[in-house]
């Protein structure tokens, strides 16, 4: 997995550097206009929540029913976007993203063991940030959703989609008048959701949530250049 997304990192870098010394023509200041590329990175979550035998969950209170584990992983997928540069240098723009991800962990004992991660993610933030030249800064806020699923050993399996509040803070490099490459950051704090087992166990409800952070290498192409 660690192999993987070195790789997809690697490869988003090494176009981005090539295509900004191969390009005969310097790198563009302005930032104004759509955007369209492809990210890659990795996440690390904690999970909390508790299962409730045969009755409602009310409130996580039994110690014997509660869980608490710890996710990471990799992402990847596709941003798309618009920004607008001022003549103050400040900058707002809209950016959306879709990603698949791997980003898991293990309940490694008693009655939830079992495995669970995220295995698609979305972002759709607004941005205010700050150019210089070639250089942009900038913060963002806005929605996230996302997909988790869990295999517990003792058959009770569940999936379930969450959503909430995103914000983070990013840095983009422009590598030729239509590419620019940006790292970004991002916390969701995803809501918390119960819903019934399925599997051998459909009189087991679950009552589950947690926060995301997520650190993402970008390539964008700014369409029309």
């Amino acid at each position: 997995m660690r192999r993987a997304l070195f790789g997809a990192l690697a490869l988003i870098l090494g176009v981005g550097l090539f295509a900004g010394t191969a390009s005969a023509a310097p790198a563009a200041s302005g930032w104004s206009g759509a955007f369209a590329g492809v990210e890659a990175g990795g996440g690390w979550s904690n999970r909390s929540g508790c299962w409730a035998f045969g009755a409602p969950v009310a409130a996580c209170t039994n110690p014997s029913r509660a869980f608490d584990y710890n996710q990471s992983g990799w992402l990847g997928g596709v941003q798309v976007g618009y920004n607008w540069q001022l003549p103050s240098n400040l900058l707002v723009g809209l950016q959306g993203a879709f990603d698949i991800a791997n980003i898991a962990g293990t309940i490694p004992s008693g009655s939830s063991a079992g495995s669970g991660g995220w295995n698609a993610l979305g972002l759709l933030t607004g941005k205010l940030g700050w150019t210089s030249g070639q250089w942009m800064f900038y913060g963002d806020a806005g929605v996230a959703a996302g997909s988790f699923s869990y295999a517990a050993n003792s058959g009770c399996n569940f999936t379930m989609g969450h959503t909430g509040p995103a914000a983070g803070a990013g840095v983009g490099w422009k590598v030729s008048q239509a590419l620019s490459l940006n790292v970004e950051y991002d916390h969701a704090w995803f809501d918390t959701v119960t819903t019934p087992c399925t599997g051998n166990h459909t009189n087991i409800d679950v009552k589950t949530g947690g926060g995301l952070d997520m650190v993402k290498v970008g390539l964008s192409y700014a369409l029309g250049r």
